[in-house]
């Protein structure tokens, strides 16, 4: 170099230290050399892969920082829930929970049929159409597919008891009126000839006899008119009434003489039956009539003469005309019967006991 002069390229070159040797592989490439005196330009680093800005020590390749889908989850990587990866079309995740609302009205409707179903008759009708209702919405529902498929199941299931349930109930109601229906029947059509006592706690009497041996207890051995046997309540062992049976009578001219229909078989024949309280109790026979002895008329051939009832009731009173008996009061009533007077001889007048004894009396005549 010589003063004054620019140096020249050899004189560079000597004057410029040696270059480090290279590390070994291969060398990056340089950028070209730039013209002298040109400006120099910055340079930036190539760009990053798509979600590799944020990328953190671990993570999947194409995916940013970690996130958490809920509180207390670890640390994932990757498009959001629901949302799709890179490139990948949108996808809106599986169907969040929840029931719908045919599955909620599908309940709803079996569980007021069960209750609608309690409801004597007219609940029964109700309650069917809510279970078919109930029936199909869970049906519905269960085809698309919505929320609350537990729901319509449980829908189905109550409702299939629930019907069995309004069947057994309604014919459990059915029963319970019909029988009800034919108590009252019997009930009311005795009323007239057997009104009940109004105690709640009445104890019906056991009416028996000891009286009666080898005479009277049976049709080949009848006692004669007459005859006086006591009957006894056998449920408390107490006497109850002294019963004598008199002569028979023939009524067929005092029933024309008060105008009733001619006897259909040829005589009305009477039975006076003689009744004394013995009891230091009244007997009101209009309700404790359980004490009221029953009597009928038989003829020789087995059959039962028809009871008849006279217009004449002050003079020949019927059973259920004697009302109250007081200690010690003897009654008379009349059993008034439709017969032949032929077959009045034949017969036999019989007594019959709640104890299951029979007395019989006969070998009367006119």
């Amino acid at each position: 170099m010589t003063d004054g002069t620019r140096p020249n390229d050899n004189e560079r070159a000597a004057a410029s230290p040696p270059a480090p040797p290279h590390a070994a592989g291969p060398s990056p490439a340089s950028p070209p050399p730039q013209p002298q005196g040109a400006p120099t330009l910055p340079t930036y680093p190539a760009p990053l892969p798509p979600y590799a800005a944020q990328a953190a020590p671990g993570a999947p390749a194409g995916y940013g920082a970690p996130r958490q889908d809920y509180p207390g989850a670890p640390p994932t990587w990757g498009p959001p829930a629901g949302s799709s990866a890179p490139g990948a079309p949108w996808n809106p995740g599986p169907p969040r929970g929840g029931s719908s609302v045919l599955a909620v009205l599908a309940l709803v409707a079996s569980i007021l049929g069960v209750l609608i179903s309690f409801v004597p008759f007219i609940g029964s009708i109700l309650a069917w159409a809510l279970f078919a209702t109930a029936v199909v919405l869970a049906i519905i529902a269960l085809v698309k597919k919505t929320p609350g498929k537990g729901m319509s199941i449980a829908a189905l299931i109550i409702t299939g008891a629930g019907f069995l349930l309004s069947i057994v109930w309604a014919v459990v109601l059915f029963a319970i009126g019909a029988f009800g229906s034919a108590l009252s029947s019997g009930s009311s059509s005795g009323s007239e000839y057997s009104p009940a006592p109004d105690d709640e706690y009445y104890s019906y009497p056991m009416l028996g006899t000891p009286d009666v041996g080898a005479d009277g207890n049976t049709l080949s051995a009848p006692l004669v008119p007459g005859s006086t046997i006591t009957i006894t309540d056998d449920n408390v062992s107490q006497d109850v009434w002294e019963l004598t049976v008199l002569p028979f009578e023939d009524l067929t001219a005092a029933a024309a003489a008060t105008g009733d229909a001619a006897p259909a078989f040829g005589a009305y024949v009477g039975v006076p039956v003689q009744l004394t309280n013995v009891t230091d109790d009244t007997i009101d026979l209009a309700v404790d009539y359980a004490y009221l002895p029953y009597t009928r008329f038989l003829t020789a051939d087995g059959g039962e003469a028809q009871l008849s009832f006279l217009s004449d009731i002050e003079t020949y009173p019927s059973a259920w005309d004697v009302e109250v008996v007081e200690p010690g009061e003897t009654v008379t009533f009349y059993e008034v019967y439709d017969l032949a007077p032929d077959a009045v001889g034949s017969g036999s007048f019989v007594l019959d006991l709640d104890s299951g004894q029979t007395v019989f009396w006969g070998a009367a005549t006119l």
